[in-house]
C-alpha cells in the first residue's frame, strides 16, 4: 500500500515532482521562530493512527451504526493525516513545525520522523480527515490553521465528512506514546421504518435545518475545544442530502430490514464535555416535491463520538411513535 507524503504550509525548500502521477514530496518545514542555535537536534518519531473499526467495508454494503472508515469508497475518497508541532513558551503554542500531511488510500496507520530541540517542551497536534482520491485540498473542513479549523460546507449523507484528531504533549527526547486520533464529532442519523411500505413514492432527497442550539463550526485542534454559537429558533442554515431510491447505501444493522432505511446520517462537532442537544426540522422531497416534514424541538441528544439515532415512521405518519436512542456505538476503541 503507497503512502504519499508532502507538507503543507512554509517550506525550507522547494517542493519536488516525482513522475507522471505528480505525487509531491517535500523537507521538513521550518520552524516558525527558530529553535535554540547551537544545541543540535534529536530525532522524534510518531506513530500515528485513526481509530480502526470493528468491522470493515469488506464483504459489506454499509452500516449506518459504524464511521467513515468503515463507510467511505476508497476507491473515490483518500484518508489524509496532517501533524504540526507547537513549542510550549508558558502558557503560549508557537508553530514551531507546519502541518505535514501523509495520504493514505485505504486505513492505514503512519509515522512521522522529525528533527526537535532536545529537552524541550512541545505539543503535537495531528489531524485527520478524508480527502478525494488522487487529491491533497480541503474537502469538508478548512484546516488552514490548526488552531482554527472549520466547516466548509452544509451538507448530510457524506460519511467523509467524519474526521479525527489528537493533541499531546511531550518532551523532545523522550518517547512519544502512539498517538490514537479520536472523533471531535457525535454521529446522528434518521432511520424510517416505513420506506416503501404503503407503495407510495419514496423520497430522494432530504434537508436538515438545526436551531434553537448551539451549532459548533470552529475547533481548535490543540485543546481540542470547539467554538459555536446559538442557531435561532427559525435556523438559517439548510444542510441538504440525497440517496438512490433504487438502492440503499447501508444494508447493515437497522437497514437489513425490508421497510427501514437510513436517510440522513451526518458528524456534528461537539464540546468534548457533557451531553449537549440539538433541535433540527426535517423535511424529505421527492425531486422538489415535499414528501414529509417533521420539527423536533425537544432536546435530541448528542455527544463526542456518540451515536444518536432517531427512528420511526417519518415519511407517513408524520414522526408519529419516533423514538431516540443514544449509545456507545462510535465509542469502542477508547
Amino acid at each position: 500500500m503507497k503512502t504519499k507524503k508532502f507538507s503543507i504550509g512554509k517550506m525550507r525548500h522547494c517542493f519536488v515532482l516525482i513522475g507522471v502521477g505528480s505525487l509531491l514530496a517535500g523537507c521538513q518545514s521550518e520552524s516558525s521562530e527558530p529553535e535554540m542555535p547551537g544545541i543540535g537536534t534529536v530525532d522524534v518519531q510518531f506513530q500515528v493512527s485513526a481509530p480502526e473499526e470493528l468491522e470493515t467495508r469488506a464483504g459489506q454494503t454499509g452500516n449506518s451504526r459504524l464511521g467513515g472508515l468503515a463507510n467511505v469508497d476508497f476507491e473515490k475518497y483518500d484518508l489524509r493525516y496532517q501533524l504540526a508541532v507547537y513549542r510550549v513558551d508558558g502558557d503560549r503554542l508557537v508553530e514551531a513545525v507546519t502541518p505535514q500531511a501523509q495520504i493514505v488510500d485505504a486505513y492505514e496507520p503512519v509515522t512521522y520522523s522529525l528533527k526537535l530541540t532536545p529537552d524541550r517542551q512541545y505539543k503535537v497536534v495531528v489531524w485527520a480527515d478524508f480527502v478525494k482520491q488522487g487529491e491533497t485540498v480541503d474537502l469538508h473542513y478548512n484546516t488552514a490553521d490548526f488552531r482554527d479549523i472549520t466547516v466548509a460546507d452544509a451538507v448530510v449523507n457524506d460519511e467523509s465528512k467524519d474526521a479525527f484528531s489528537i493533541s499531546q504533549d511531550f518532551v523532545a527526547g523522550e518517547t512519544v506514546p502512539p498517538l490514537t486520533l479520536k472523533r471531535p464529532f457525535a454521529k446522528l442519523r434518521i432511520v424510517t421504518t416505513d420506506w416503501n411500505q404503503s407503495g407510495l413514492e419514496m423520497p430522494d432527497n432530504f434537508k436538515v435545518t438545526y436551531f434553537g442550539c448551539t451549532r459548533f463550526d470552529h475547533f481548535d485542534a490543540a485543546t481540542g475545544i470547539p467554538v459555536g454559537e446559538v442557531l435561532p429558533d427559525d435556523g438559517n442554515i439548510v444542510y441538504t442530502g440525497r440517496i438512490d431510491k433504487a438502492q440503499k447505501e447501508y444494508t447493515e444493522d437497522y437497514d437489513a430490514s425490508e421497510h427501514n432505511r437510513t436517510l440522513v446520517v451526518d458528524y456534528l462537532m461537539t464540546d468534548s464535555g457533557q451531553p449537549s442537544a440539538v433541535h433540527f426540522t426535517f423535511e424529505a422531497l421527492n425531486g422538489e416535491v415535499p414528501m414529509a416534514f417533521y420539527r423536533f424541538d425537544t432536546d435530541i441528544p448528542i455527544q463526542r463520538n456518540w451515536l444518536t439515532t432517531v427512528i420511526g415512521n417519518t415519511l407517513t405518519q408524520e414522526g408519529t411513535g419516533m423514538t431516540v436512542s443514544v449509545d456507545r456505538e462510535m465509542n469502542y476503541n477508547y
